[in-house]
């Protein structure tokens, strides 16, 4: 009996590293398109608005390059950990890679994703983190994006989310914008 114990709980902790990103246990990047595709489909089939699930992508300024990699981990961890806690239960938090980090918020317009955008970044921009030069803080650029209406999961929102991160960069940095819904090209970023 203990052996098919001990096997159960094993392949649960296989299944756990095959989901979620070793550092911040966030849903890893193939992950999030596979959650996020299930929340789409559940709302078209409840005849909500499928495209009102906005891909916050947000990145943070190069921690790694200035501080090391140490320094680095500890922020996204502490940063998805905040994140975890203020995201309500029916949105997604996945680690795209690097030092990025994508919440998807379901049934929200766009216009209201920036409402937790902003106030991630106040709460961000309050803590401090113990680097190689002392004490710093961290801005987060944020771009926002909704699924187009043929889309069936969230990688083109995604996709589409990186130009307003970049306008947010080149605007000042510790900006949220928003990439205009399109028909299914390029989007540009909103100023």
């Amino acid at each position: 009996m203990r052996d098919l114990i001990g096997a159960g709980h094993d392949k649960c902790d296989l299944c756990d590293m095959a989901m979620t990103d070793p550092l911040t246990k966030a849903l890893n990047r193939r992950e999030v398109p596979r959650f996020a595709e299930r929340e789409v489909l559940r709302a078209s089939r409840h005849t909500k608005a499928a495209h009102n699930h906005n891909a916050l992508h947000c990145h943070t300024m190069p921690v790694n390059a200035v501080h090391g990699h140490g320094v680095g981990d500890e922020v996204l961890t502490r940063l998805v950990r905040w994140v975890t806690k203020t995201i309500r239960d029916e949105d997604l938090l996945g680690r795209p890679g690097g030092e990025a980090f994508a919440p998807v918020l379901t049934e929200t317009e766009p216009w209201r994703a920036t409402i937790p955008a902003h106030r991630l970044q106040d709460a961000i921009g309050a803590l401090s983190f113990a680097g190689k030069a002392g004490i710093f803080s961290i801005t987060i650029s944020a771009g926002i994006s909704e699924p187009g209406f043929a889309d069936i999961d969230i990688l083109p929102a995604l996709e589409r989310a990186d130009t307003p991160i970049w306008g947010a960069k080149q605007n000042g940095r510790n900006r949220a914008e928003v990439a205009p819904l399109t028909s299914g090209g390029a989007s540009i970023a909103a100023a």
